[in-house]
């Protein structure tokens, strides 16, 4: 099994570390502020989750390696997905029981339950596929980073813009997020299709079409 397809317990501790700073952070909130604060601060770990787990081979420079000998591609692109969106789910249910333990506030599980998970995995799930997007055409840790850094503060900032692209639509409009929530779903399906297709032209794709485009000028 490829390294990066396993199952590592050390993301986890990872997620849930950012799950406590955020939960200690708003003490004494309420239902409300902690499913707008997961919404927002959470996918912090879905950046950095997939960005290691899209680009670990080419921090190793076994990428063409990995690329010649890995017949199944769309099954590993799966997999690797699934991998990284069952770690989230993991991280979003621990953070509803770390929530009870610290404030033991509860929840109206007929409603507000279920709003914590539609937006909060909704909102993983988007990150991820645009996260994963810009892996495939970037191919650098740093260089996704900066991209995904900067995506993430822009709608932070712009937190209540009621754009179809907002990750955070819940915080926008509160009453009414359920269409634009379907509409993200399909955005990151798309996203995640194209990402395939990206990944399944090799690893040298990205920088070939930039140099074609780009050409480098001979020197006289």
């Amino acid at each position: 099994m490829i390294k990066s397809l396993k199952f590592n317990g050390k993301y986890i501790i990872m997620g849930l570390c950012l799950s406590v700073i955020v939960l200690i952070s708003m003490y004494k909130s309420t239902t409300l502020d902690f499913i707008n604060e997961s919404i927002m601060y959470l996918p912090l770990f879905a950046i950095i989750f997939s960005i290691f787990m899209n680009l670990e081979l080419y921090e190793y420079r076994m990428e063409e390696l990995y690329y010649v000998s890995n017949i199944y591609k769309w099954r590993t692109f799966l997999i690797r997905i699934i991998n990284v969106i069952a770690i989230e789910l993991i991280i979003i249910i621990l953070n509803v029981l770390i929530y009870l333990a610290l404030f033991d506030l509860g929840f109206d599980y007929e409603s507000e339950i279920g709003i914590y998970f539609v937006t909060t995995i909704n909102s993983f799930i988007y990150f991820t596929s645009v996260t994963t997007f810009v892996c495939g055409i970037i191919k650098r840790k740093s260089g996704s980073l900066c991209i995904m850094s900067l995506f993430w503060i822009y709608w932070i900032i712009n937190v209540t813009n009621d754009s179809i692209l907002n990750p955070f639509i819940f915080v926008a409009i509160p009453s009414n997020y359920e269409g634009t929530i379907m509409m993200q779903l399909i955005i990151s399906c798309v996203l995640f299709i194209l990402s395939f297709l990206i990944e399944r032209r090799g690893p040298l794709w990205s920088e070939i079409s930039l140099k074609r485009f780009f050409p480098r000028t001979k020197q006289g």
